[in-house]
């Protein structure tokens, strides 16, 4: 554990940025956009999603980054980046094992605490507009299938919301009774997967679905139905005992 230590401490004291081992990352990053971007159409589909979702945020940034960031990055901004980033009280440190907190914090303070804090990043302080209407976009790509995805603009992870939304997304898509998979899956037989995602996040984010028509099936059918049982969500109280379920799946999960 000890030689951990020293080898994360020297990792952030002193990281050394080789330009040739530079040189070959930004290649390895460039195929990894490749491989979960530009040749994947639902990652191709969810950067342009995003793009359309935020007209100020950040979040409207590809986390890979787009090609010309990846081909155009310095030595100097790396550094940059590092030293703002990658330093002690920035840290979240895990440890695992047959040890004690008493020999935990020993080392950490031997090895971690003489390393100089550094400033946090700045602060976001844009904040979405309020969106005034639909915006959709339509990507073409070879496909053996149509791809459908709809966000919907949510609170970040400390809304008193998230956690209502978090069962909101158990009960329509968790598990083979969840209302949009027995819907759209087993019982129209519209798509072949039905997907939602409610990310935890620091600002303001998405609620996000996916759904995969199956082969004939026209994408604005699938999507037809998807409002359908949101709509149903919104007059008809859900009974306890879809909501019990809903509640122990999120348990079980945990």
């Amino acid at each position: 554990m000890e030689v951990t230590f020293d080898l994360e401490a020297d990792r952030i004291r002193d990281l050394a940025l080789d330009p040739k081992l530079v040189e070959s990352e930004r290649g390895v990053v460039y195929s990894e956009r490749r491989l979960s971007v530009d040749n994947n159409n639902m990652g191709t589909l969810h950067e342009q999603l995003i793009s359309a979702a935020y007209t100020a945020h950040p979040y409207q940034w590809s986390v890979i980054g787009w090609p010309s960031d990846i081909e155009g990055w310095t030595m100097e901004d790396l550094r940059a980046h590092f030293k703002m980033g990658y330093a002690p009280n920035h840290c979240t440190l895990v440890v695992v094992g047959a040890t004690s907190f008493e020999e935990v914090m020993r080392l950490a303070k031997k090895y971690l605490e003489p390393i100089p804090a550094q400033a946090p990043p700045p602060a976001v302080r844009t904040k979405e507009p309020e969106q005034k209407g639909e915006r959709r976009v339509v990507v073409e790509k070879n496909a053996q299938l149509p791809m459908l995805m709809a966000g919907y603009h949510v609170g970040n992870s400390m809304d008193p919301d998230y956690p209502a939304l978090t069962v909101l997304n158990a009960l329509l898509t968790s598990g083979r009774s969840a209302r949009l998979t027995k819907r759209l899956v087993d019982g129209d037989q519209l798509a072949v997967q039905v997907m939602a995602q409610n990310p935890m996040q620091i600002d303001p984010g998405l609620f996000l679905f996916v759904v995969q028509p199956r082969s004939g099936v026209a994408s604005e059918k699938a999507e037809a139905a998807l409002y359908d049982e949101l709509e149903k969500l919104k007059k008809e109280a859900v009974p306890a005992a879809e909501m019990d379920k809903a509640r122990n799946l999120i348990l079980s999960q945990f």
